[in-house]
């Protein structure tokens, strides 16, 4: 439905921590999909809520941009070949900054 259900503060992420976080969160409420960082913890959850796992988008770019990041700041990679990547990465993310889907399948082809 689009809306934070819940959020907590927590001295871990470990399986147990979230598998209970989400059930008292939930509590009868309709579920389709939850949104959530890139933990591979999570899937197994999820599955076994029956919810389709949502990926956020500002962790895929940021895990992405440290990729980057870690390009170019090597010194095995040309300096042409760092050029490339950054304004592929750019473009990358300019298809995730608009809500007009028509805009953005428009960047997407253009990448």
């Amino acid at each position: 439905m689009n809306i934070p259900i819940a959020e907590e503060i927590a001295d871990d992420s470990g399986y147990k921590t979230v598998d209970d976080f989400l059930k008292d969160s939930l509590n009868g409420k309709p579920l389709v999909a939850i949104t959530t960082d890139h933990k591979r913890e999570y899937k197994a959850i999820l599955d076994e809520l029956g919810a389709a796992h949502q990926l956020c988008i500002f962790h895929l770019l940021k895990m992405l941009g440290d990729g980057v990041y870690a390009v170019c700041r090597s010194k095995k990679a040309a300096y042409r070949d760092k050029i490339k990547l950054c304004l592929y990465f750019t473009a990358i993310k300019n298809v995730f900054r608009t809500d007009d889907l028509q805009i953005a399948q428009e960047r997407f082809n253009g990448c």
